[in-house]
């Protein structure tokens, strides 16, 4: 038996957001491009950062007390919590995904279409902040405004700074005392 949704609630500043819809999480894709140098044979896919994080969330109604609730207003960010129960064969698994950002986008749905019980007003946030965490323990922090890329508790885009150092220190690496090196200085915090 495969793990199946339980239960989930969206939460803003502590306040649960009791008329929450449906949630869809940022889609994680990496831009990529092509490096070709003279000495190479053919270009080489290399990363060039992330496509914007966008989260969206559905309402149940239009009321403006209920986007004002959550952070909807021009210029301000807004922090929300989003919290899964998953149940299956290996037990209860969490699932909490943290995210800041602006409410980029808002949309009803069409008057007549359904009804007004049924009406719902669906929100796209524009994240500067995404983190998610399994069970308490973090998996996913990125951080695009600070270069901050972490995957389970490695942060990708310090290893990368760390190589264009190495690359670059005078005498090359014969000048750097590995003996007082530690593994955090290699990824970063959280491991």
């Amino acid at each position: 038996m495969s793990s199946q949704l339980k239960s989930w609630s969206v939460w803003h500043r502590g306040r649960h957001v009791t008329n929450a819809l449906e949630y869809r999480a940022p889609d994680l894709v990496i831009k990529t491009a092509e490096y070709f140098a003279g000495h190479m044979d053919g270009p080489r896919i290399i990363d060039d950062g992330m496509q914007p994080l966008t989260a969206s969330l559905k309402i149940r109604g239009a009321n403006v007390d209920d986007l004002i609730a959550i952070g909807f207003r021009p210029f301000v960010s807004t922090r929300l919590v989003i919290r899964e129960g998953y149940h299956g064969t290996g037990g209860v698994t969490g699932i909490e995904d943290e995210m800041e950002g602006f409410i980029s986008r808002s949309s009803s749905d069409p008057t007549g279409s359904v009804g007004r019980a049924n009406k719902s007003t669906s929100i796209d946030i524009a994240l500067s902040y995404y983190r998610r965490s399994v069970n308490g323990k973090e998996k996913i922090l990125l951080i695009p405004g600070e270069g901050v890329r972490r995957i389970n508790g490695i942060d990708t885009l310090n290893i990368v700074s760390l190589m264009v150092y190495l690359s670059s220190v005078p005498g090359g690496i014969d000048g750097i005392d590995f003996k007082s090196l530690t593994l955090s200085d290699f990824i970063g915090e959280g491991f």
